[in-house]
């Protein structure tokens, strides 16, 4: 019998590329899921197209109306969140597209990882295929183009430099409930996670590439603090030592926010 698993799914002004996304989603081989989604305040069409979805779909897919306005997009997660109640949780940005087995390969991962461990503060992640806006595929390992690699995933590491993103991202209930709510200070969620699963979890990898993630001029985390601008920003920021100082500053006070023993 298959776990319930909650998505969270953060949009703002997403019109474009969300119909591919949900799509994806509604079509995991997984089938017991539930999408939980939190618009930002968009001021495209996104809350019609997230209406006509769940009109569709009233028992799959559940909006979350509110009055908070524009959060950014790691304390919409931060909501979002909230309104988990299933063992395990799925993190979903707006314009990309799962591969119909992702779930259900982290499900596999997880499962494995929990029966031989007592640790159940943990995710799993994965590698990604990039595409365009036309959905051609640009480079087949976001992990190459980006020099990631599981074996980095240390503390040391992790202080300076997130691997796994969130779009990959599949968690276990225990780590929600250590790592939420997200301090105001954390760089992004997925960023979070990691710095509290190094200290007190695990993190399960796999090389396959789960997730087709867009890169695409219009991208609202591109245009702020995702992928493309993260890989660019962490090497401009040692060309400079304000910048290299920025940048460091700015980890150290997330740092600050890891909890220092198990909840």
């Amino acid at each position: 019998m298959e776990e319930p698993i909650d998505i969270l799914l953060a949009t703002y002004n997403g019109e474009k590329y969300l119909h591919k996304q949900i799509d994806s989603v509604l079509a995991q081989t997984y089938s017991n899921l539930k999408i939980w989604i939190r618009d930002d305040g968009s001021t495209d069409n996104t809350p019609q197209i997230l209406a006509t979805y769940q009109q569709k779909y009233p028992n799959k897919i559940h909006i979350i109306e509110d009055n908070l306005g524009n959060l950014g997009v790691t304390q919409n997660f931060n909501e979002l969140a909230k309104h988990s109640t299933a063992k395990f949780i799925a993190f979903c940005d707006q314009d990309d597209i799962w591969i119909p087995e992702k779930i259900e390969k982290s499900m596999v991962l997880i499962d494995e990882y929990l029966k031989k461990s007592n640790k159940s503060i943990c995710f799993v992640y994965s590698d990604m295929k990039i595409i365009d806006k036309y959905d051609n595929t640009t480079h087949d390992s976001f992990w190459k183009l980006a020099y990631l690699h599981p074996k980095h995933f240390t503390f040391n590491r992790l202080l300076m430099q997130n691997i796994p993103h969130g779009c990959t991202i599949l968690m276990h209930q225990e780590l929600k409930n250590m790592a939420f709510p997200i301090p105001k200070n954390a760089i992004l969620h997925d960023h979070w996670l990691s710095l509290v699963t190094v200290v007190f979890g695990q993190a399960i990898a796999t090389e396959e590439q789960l997730v087709l993630i867009r890169n695409h001029g219009e991208n609202v985390t591109q245009r702020k603090n995702n992928n493309w601008m993260r890989l660019k920003r962490f090497y401009k920021n040692f060309s400079t030592q304000d910048e290299y100082i920025k940048h460091l500053m700015v980890r150290i006070e997330q740092a600050k926010s890891i909890p220092t023993t198990i909840q």
